[in-house]
């Protein structure tokens, strides 16, 4: 977690706004990290008391304990049963996957990352089920976010996107707010992403 703590203190030096590169071992290594979490750490060590450290160790733990409850969610409306959704979280919770690679080193990119993944997913569902605008924006809110915060859940939100769409949405309304939230999250990334293509190619 020593790139990840350096580059809060990168944002922090910079004035909040993106540096071009990390001062990490000095190497040059672009700022090209999904900023979400380091934002999020970089001001809650403004704001709170004590070291910085202790939003790296601990942050990570909390973020991660609310993805148990958005699993709760999306597996409920995937299963339709609220038994099933609450044994499927129980396992969920006790698996070591579900919490060692989202809080050990850049924990506190990658458990906003599964949060924020879990949560579109859920209203992916609810929203090819039901065609709500509300669905349809927080969709395209939490798929957005889960660009920002890790690359590999980015990844993940697109197929697990284009899996819920082909079970669920695979008609012409689906076929339209598929393309909706792929145009929504696009824009709303946009000026991360263009920042990086402009300094980095």
């Amino acid at each position: 977690g020593g790139m990840f703590y350096t580059m809060v203190r990168d944002l922090q030096a910079n004035g909040y706004a993106m540096p071009q590169f990390t001062t990490y071992n000095f190497a040059d290594i672009p700022f090209a990290y999904p900023p979400f979490g380091l934002y999020v750490s970089a001001l809650l060590s403004v704001l709170t008391p004590g070291s910085d450290l202790w939003i790296f160790l601990y942050l990570p733990a909390f973020v991660n304990t609310l993805s148990i409850l958005a699993f709760y969610f999306f597996s409920k409306e995937i299963l339709n049963s609220r038994m099933l959704a609450a044994l499927a979280t129980l396992l969920y919770a006790l698996s070591s996957r579900a919490f060692l690679w989202q809080v050990m080193g850049g924990g506190v990119t990658r458990s906003f990352g599964m949060l924020f993944l879990l949560l579109m997913l859920w209203q992916t569902v609810q929203l090819f089920k039901t065609y709500q605008n509300k669905h349809l924006i927080l969709t395209i809110l939490f798929g957005a976010v889960t660009i920002l915060s890790h690359p590999q859940t980015a990844l993940h939100a697109a197929l697990g996107g284009a899996l819920i769409f082909l079970f669920f949405g695979f008609n012409k309304r689906g076929f339209i707010s598929a393309a909706l939230v792929g145009s929504g999250i696009a824009l709303l990334t946009s000026p991360w992403w263009m920042t990086i293509f402009l300094n980095h190619g």
